[in-house]
């Protein structure tokens, strides 16, 4: 809670997602949620440094624009853009092969 301060909804939010127990326990997911009603949006995510140029493919969508998301890959420091629609969502995961 802000105290003092006027709180604000960001546009574009992501919400990196563990998952508990599991089959490994490094896996995870990154949840992008897109409050803008007309376009596109995401938010530069810095994953762990263990998943440098590691792929996340989209694996749940949804919002005004139903288009397939593409996949990502992260920079040698983890780091990538993940978006999803306009008033959508999208959930990335990681793809090991």
């Amino acid at each position: 809670m802000l105290v003092g301060k006027a709180a604000t909804i960001a546009p574009t939010k992501a919400y990196p997602a563990a998952t508990p127990g599991g089959l490994r326990s490094d896996v995870a997911a990154i949840y992008v949620l897109n409050n803008l009603g007309n376009q596109w949006s995401g938010t530069s995510v810095k994953t762990k440094t263990k998943w440098a140029k590691q792929r996340f493919k989209p694996v749940a969508w949804d919002g005004h624009d139903t288009a397939h998301p593409d996949e990502r890959t992260t920079d040698a420091d983890g780091n990538a853009e993940f978006p999803a629609s306009p008033r959508g969502y999208c959930v990335y995961a990681p793809v090991f092969e």
